[in-house]
């Protein structure tokens, strides 16, 4: 049987100086580690959980004013709340020999990680600087001092760094004061004012801060090597060797390191210099990922192998053991992913800016983003953030790219084409004398465009000479079964066949409830000539960049599909929804949206009066209606990323599986006034003006969960827009006021046209 060396703490046989196989109501699984204040065990509790217990060594335990403090801060350090900390949860600070039980992490320390795989990524070192300096917040709003920030009290797990032995520090420092006068502490990252041996603030740990950047960095301590004293030394009197910290962070690390505690910038101005960056998994570089999936399966098999519980009831009495393996307290939102894969959030790639804050982005060709104003245009590298070009040739009243070229309408009524990457002006035309024109669709052998009035006239503008190729113009008029009607102008295009088809539309003159009625047919945009044309009626029509198939409302709202070569119907199905009304206007032109075999009907509701509107979604091999919910006037703003469609009603979010219609999370409302603006990988990207501070920004949600996981907050309080571009794989852009925040988004994004 064990016997019992001190209370609570039980040795094998009693035999002193061996391990204990039990302290407190914690089974030893094995030693981790030793130090100056005792020794730590891998242990389990009756249910599993997982646990990193500290046992204070027998000479510090027989000295009353050790555990006076021991007591005093391990009371502190339960007050300790933060992501990035690892939580006290048990403790017996007045037991024969006190011991501390803390949430286990099983990844490697900060000092292992380096040394083993050496210096990390710019990307990584923003996560670990913003993970480390939320965690100096938590610690010290609960009034402590760390005191000993290094890196081996700091570990790595998927979800980011956890610092360790917080305020328990403090404690020994106390204490361990030898008789000739050392100052105990880890040399290399001791602040000056720590060195001196003066009252220390909490700038003291922003110091340390800065110091295990540094070393993260480039694989040393900011302060060289050797001695203790001299470390000390230098530290106090001299500058910190930042020349291989990445240029984006050296003056972070720089201002951390200031000799002046006064001139330190505070953990929450940290958080903001660096960046809103998520440790997400993923957030570290490879070799270290392999190296903690490694770990946390030894983890597991070590604690269940040997348990004397059984493994059913390791996995389903004791989940926090899967929750300590998982480390980051996704194991749920896993659950519900197909294939397994986990919440990806944006990692700060580089920060730019638009020469002038009013300008606002307005394209993005492959390479370059495309800003405007009043003043001119601008172009930014989409990889950097650098300016490549600028003009002031005259306000752009509307901006289009194919990739390449930059397509503008000025204010002097010509066409302007520009090269996307330097700005360089091509050509410049009038397309129709006095007419304002619009934009309607760009392929890669014409530009089409009509003009902004009555007529509706149509043109093909040659992408490369600006030289006009066609013209189009539609009847004035229509007589169709004895009604004069007059056109509504709805065009809606799509890629077919190497041409283009549009759709215009003509409706009856009169009360809405009359519904449309007329004609409707297809152009082809390369010649512009009719492909074909049809009588009847239809509320809307929608023609999918993808799929075989066009869409449309008829009068009675059935659903039908049409053959896009010949505009016959494919098939025709009851659709169940209702149709505009005076007192319930649906703007069903613009409606459709398809992704993948599910076709979303999202209604327009913003007109004066509405008393509602809804959203829906049908297969779209045959119009079998999936689901369909009632929604708030004024909203329409809806977004889809894998298999969750998210929708704005009421001021709320409102998430659905979209082939189920299966209501997955309701919320939102706690950010104050918020837009939803659109999918970036598995999240959704909400604009906020919160109540508080603290809430204002762009923030993602799990598209899955609803929590939010990633945040970029406001420079200032004001109002503002905010302008997204996601163009290509793997990369998110984000702006407002002029200012611009690249990302990177690993795994495949989905594209996003904001302009």
């Amino acid at each position: 049987m064990a016997g019992v060396s001190a209370a609570g703490v039980s040795v094998p046989g009693g035999v002193q100086g061996q391990e204990p196989s039990q302290v407190g109501p914690y089974r030893v699984v094995r030693l981790l580690g030793a130090g100056g204040m005792g020794r730590v065990y891998l242990a389990t509790s009756a249910s599993g959980r997982a646990v990193a217990v500290k046992v204070v060594r027998p000479e510090l335990s027989g000295d009353a004013g050790f555990r006076r403090r021991f007591k005093a801060e391990v009371d502190a350090a339960r007050a300790v709340s933060g992501a990035f900390t690892t939580p006290v949860v048990d403790a017996d600070p007045e037991g024969p020999l006190p011991w501390l039980a803390t949430a286990y992490v099983p990844g490697p320390s900060l000092q292992s990680a380096v040394e083993t795989h050496g210096p990390m990524p710019e990307s990584t070192l923003r996560v670990l600087g913003a993970g480390l300096a939320e965690a100096l917040v938590a610690i010290h709003r609960a009034g402590l001092i760390h005191r000993d920030l290094k890196p081996s009290n700091i570990l790595l797990a998927a979800d980011g760094p956890r610092v360790i032995d917080f305020g328990i520090s403090r404690a020994i420092d106390a204490t361990a004061l030898t008789a000739d006068g050392q100052v105990v502490g880890s040399a290399g990252y001791m602040s000056p004012e720590h060195v001196a041996g003066r009252e220390l603030t909490p700038a003291s740990d922003v110091f340390a801060l800065g110091a295990v950047l540094a070393f993260a960095a480039t694989g040393s301590s900011p302060f060289g090597t050797g001695s203790f004293h001299v470390l000390m030394f230098r530290a106090r009197h001299e500058p910190p060797q930042l020349d291989r910290v990445p240029p984006g962070l050296a003056g972070i690390v720089a201002a951390c390191l200031d000799k002046d505690p006064s001139r330190r910038p505070t953990p929450e101005r940290l958080q903001s210099l660096l960046g809103t960056v998520s440790a997400a998994p993923g957030w570290l570089p490879p070799p270290l990922t392999a190296d903690l999936r490694e770990r946390e399966r030894t983890m597991l098999g070590t604690v269940v192998a040997p348990s004397p519980f059984s493994r059913r009831r390791l996995l389903i009495g004791g989940g926090a053991v899967l929750a300590a393996a998982a480390v980051s307290g996704t194991a749920a939102a896993v659950l519900l992913r197909q294939g397994g894969t986990r919440t990806v959030t944006p990692t700060a790639a580089w920060t730019g800016s638009l020469p002038n804050p009013d300008m606002s982005l307005a394209a993005a060709t492959d390479t370059t983003l495309v800003g405007t104003a009043k003043s001119g245009a601008a172009g930014v590298d989409l990889a950097t953030g650098r300016l490549l070009w600028q003009s002031t040739g005259g306000e752009d009243t509307s901006v289009r790219t194919d990739g390449r070229r930059v397509y503008a309408l000025r204010t002097d009524g010509k066409l302007h084409a520009l090269d996307g990457r330097t700005g360089r002006p091509l050509w410049a035309v009038e397309v129709a004398a006095g007419k304002n024109m619009e934009f309607e669709r760009l392929t890669p052998t014409m530009i089409v465009m009509s003009a902004a009035d009555n007529s509706r006239e149509m043109y093909g503008v040659d992408p490369a000479t600006g030289q006009r190729r066609w013209t189009h113009r539609p009847p004035s008029n229509l007589f169709m079964n004895g009604l004069k009607v007059s056109k509504g102008g709805l065009m809606i295009m799509t890629d077919r066949g190497g041409g283009l088809a549009s759709f215009d539309q003509w409706q009856q003159t009169g009360n809405i409830d009359s519904g449309r009625a007329g004609s409707y047919y297809a152009l082809d945009t390369n010649t512009g000539q009719t492909r074909w044309s049809k009588n009847g009626s239809m509320e809307a029509v929608y023609a999918a960049p993808e799929g075989d198939l066009f869409y449309a409302f008829d009068k009675s709202m059935n659903l039908v599909a049409l053959r896009p070569d010949t505009g016959d119907p494919v098939w025709q199905r009851p659709s169940g929804l209702r149709a505009s009304t005076t007192a319930r206007m649906l703007g069903y032109d613009y409606a459709f949206t398809l992704h993948g075999d599910t076709l979303v009907c999202y209604p327009s509701t913003n007109f004066g009066g509405s008393k509602g509107g809804l959203i829906a979604a049908f297969d779209a091999k045959d119009g079998r209606r999936l689901w369909s919910f009632d929604t708030s006037s004024n909203e329409g703003d809806y977004a889809i990323t894998g298999k969750v469609l998210c929708y704005l009603d009421g001021g709320s979010l409102r998430a659905v599986g979209l082939r189920t219609g299966e209501r997955l999370w309701e919320g939102g409302g706690d950010l104050g006034k918020i837009t939803l603006n659109g999918p970036a990988g598995d999240l959704f990207l909400v604009g906020t003006r919160g109540s508080r501070t603290s809430l204002s920004g762009l923030h993602g949600l799990d598209a899955v969960t609803g929590k939010r996981v990633w945040h970029l907050p406001l420079a200032t309080p004001d109002p503002v827009r905010w302008w997204i571009s996601l163009r290509t794989d793997g990369r998110l852009v984000v702006g407002y006021d002029g200012r611009l925040f690249g990302y990177t988004l690993p795994g495949k994004a989905p594209r996003l046209e904001p302009f």
